[in-house]
């Protein structure tokens, strides 16, 4: 992740030249403070020292490390509040802020942005607002908490953002709330606007490092539109460019972000070679969040891999990892840091009411509290009976949607028993009658003597006679596939996608993961059939050239994919314009008691997923 302009300074390192560099300012630094130190006491000269001690705690991150930082930061802080400057005071804050977020500590970094709104007025320094502003959605952001980074990165977008932050910020703004759209808040489309933007700007200042920062996240945006191709060019990008300019602090994530993206995909050993190099960077930087995030990766792997052994013990360190950062307490400590700050100001609120509440006169106080009483009383009353009602209600609709249910999957299972039973008929018996009449009559061209004409006849009729033959056998296999019956789910997948394939209406390409052991008849049957209706819907309505089927077991769970690349379609209008067809997709999901997801839109193709417990 690209943290902020602090990381310039860790990248610094990385190049020649630049570490002496630094030393060298620091040393200078250091004379300036000290001089400054030596002179008598005095407003103008305590408020230089605050200066020079937060750019100290810059130069320090990148030489001597956080905790060196955090001691020069804490002294400036300590300062400011002894003259009572308070401009030094926000500074010196939120510059703490910065610093604890390049090691990952997010909690502390919203606090201390929490502390800094909730003491200064918004208006009093505009620009540390602002940035706190994006510091706290952008943390949240990177503690995957996507509803409250919304709230703060629409609060931040309706300050004047360009004038009062950073213009890395500004960009890097840009990228987050489109990372931010499409990993956490399933919202691509909306993602990739705000990607356009960022990348415009990064391309426009000719900044390489930004552009490999976005790469990293709109990776996730190409997945999910089903660009393979441009997904994994652009982990590959971000991967590269950081391995390149040595940026440790920032290479696990995407490192960690391309192994969760194969694994996703199947490419166990890719994932699992990604996760292992984010390790070894995280540790040694001691990065707990990521760490935590490669042996979440590895546990993953390993455990698909069936390497049991090694899964336990990265689910083992991946639990240490999650416990040393105390993220059971997380929720909890943002909750007391949040009501601290929504407190103050409701008590600001409530002492002014109170003086106000103080000139009326007791009396009115009084039938006042009683009018409420009984208001109160008469509200609780009719909401009580109005849930009584409700919960009646609902009752008998569970009792009807049961009986509906009910029926409806009797239904489901005497149509399959009919197929089968009439392609079966169909097969054996028709079938078997036409095959004899053709050996019949084929046994005849030999002690007959035709007329040229009427062998041309005999001919063609043994030709629509093969037709016919062609023709039974395809009806009896639709009605009830023999591979399906003989060889189970994925073999007649298989199959029907090939065959869809092979017709040249459309190309299908089909995956099948964890399928070890064959489901009950009427699971696979009904799964064959949902493929056959979204796939036949494809071809009918979606003017698609490409679809992907894919069918995944993990343990219990089968998960069931249909995309296409087609022109989509709203789902708001989905119930309007629902047709017979997913309305029998949704009959059989029923019947096997799983749940139906549908995401599409104008012009970004459809994808329909299908969960079963099994």
């Amino acid at each position: 992740m690209k943290k902020n302009y602090l990381i310039f300074l860790l990248l610094a390192l990385s190049v020649n030249g630049f570490s002496q560099t630094l030393k060298n300012e620091l040393d200078s630094l250091n004379k300036l403070i000290a001089k400054e130190k030596a002179k008598p006491k005095s407003f103008e000269s305590d408020t230089l020292i605050v200066v020079l001690l937060i750019d100290k705690a810059d130069e320090e991150v990148s030489i001597n490390g956080v905790e060196k930082s955090l001691i020069v930061v804490e002294e400036a802080i300590k300062l400011s509040e002894q003259i009572k400057w308070r401009k030094g005071i926000a500074s010196s804050m939120y510059r703490k802020a910065e610093i604890v977020q390049v090691k990952s500590q997010y909690f502390s970094a919203i606090k201390e942005c929490l502390k800094i709104i909730n003491r200064f007025k918004k208006n009093e320094f505009p620009k540390v607002y602002v940035s706190c502003l994006y510091q706290i959605a952008t943390c949240y952001m990177w503690m995957e908490r996507p509803n409250e980074s919304l709230k703060y990165f629409n609060l931040l977008f309706k300050e004047n953002v360009p004038n009062r932050l950073s213009k890395d910020a500004y960009i890097d703004s840009y990228t987050n709330f489109g990372a931010l759209y499409t990993r956490y808040l399933n919202n691509p489309k909306k993602g990739m606007e705000y990607f356009a933007i960022a990348k415009k700007a990064n391309e426009a200042k000719k900044d390489t490092f930004g552009l490999a920062y976005l790469q990293s996240y709109m990776a996730f945006a190409y997945e999910k539109f089903g660009n393979r191709k441009m997904a994994e060019e652009s982990f590959d990008f971000a991967i590269k460019y950081y391995k390149k300019l040595g940026v440790d602090y920032i290479l696990p994530d995407a490192l960690n972000y391309a192994s969760e993206y194969y694994y996703r995909k199947g490419n166990l050993k890719k994932s699992e070679s990604l996760a292992e190099e984010a390790l070894i960077v995280a540790d040694k930087l001691k990065i707990l969040f990521s760490m935590r995030d490669a042996n979440k990766n590895l546990y993953l792997v390993k455990k698909a891999s069936k390497n049991y052994e090694s899964a336990l013990k990265h689910y083992e360190l991946f639990a240490d990892s999650r416990d040393s950062m105390s993220e059971a307490n997380i929720d909890d400590r943002l909750k007391v840091v949040t009501y601290e700050y929504d407190t103050q100001l409701q008590k600001a609120e409530i002492d002014k009411k109170t003086r106000e509440n103080e000139k009326q006169n007791a009396l009115i106080i009084g039938l006042i509290v009683g009018l409420i009483a009984l208001i109160a009383a008469a509200i609780f009353i009719y909401r009580y009976l109005n849930i009584r009602k409700r919960i009646a209600e609902k009752e008998v609709l569970q009792l009807q949607q049961d009986k509906q249910l009910i029926a409806s999957n009797s239904v489901i299972k005497g149509q399959e028993e009919e197929r089968g039973r009439l392609a079966k008929d169909l097969h054996d018996g028709l079938g078997g009658i036409l095959s004899g009449i053709k050996f019949t009559l084929n046994s005849m061209t030999g002690n007959q003597v035709l007329t040229e004409q009427s062998s041309q006849t005999f001919h063609r009729a043994i030709g629509q006679l093969d037709n016919a033959i062609s023709e039974l056998r395809r009806v009896a296999h639709s009605m009830m596939p023999e591979a399906l019956l003989k060889f189970g789910l994925k073999d007649a997948l298989h199959d029907y996608c090939d065959g869809i394939t092979q017709t040249q209406k459309l190309e299908v390409n089909f995956e099948a993961w964890g399928l070890e052991e064959r489901q009950e008849q009427s699971v696979e049957v009904s799964l064959y059939r949902i493929v056959q209706e979204l796939l036949n819907n494809t071809m009918k309505h979606s003017q698609a050239t490409k679809a992907h089927v894919q069918l995944v077991q993990n343990e219990n769970l089968l998960t069931l994919t249909v995309e296409d690349n087609g022109k989509g379609f709203d789902i708001n209008n989905l119930q309007k314009n629902k047709g017979a067809g997913i309305s029998n997709v949704e009959s059989r999901v029923a019947y096997l008691n799983g749940k139906m997801d549908i995401k599409s839109g104008p012009e970004i193709g459809t994808s329909i997923e299908v969960q079963v417990l099994v």
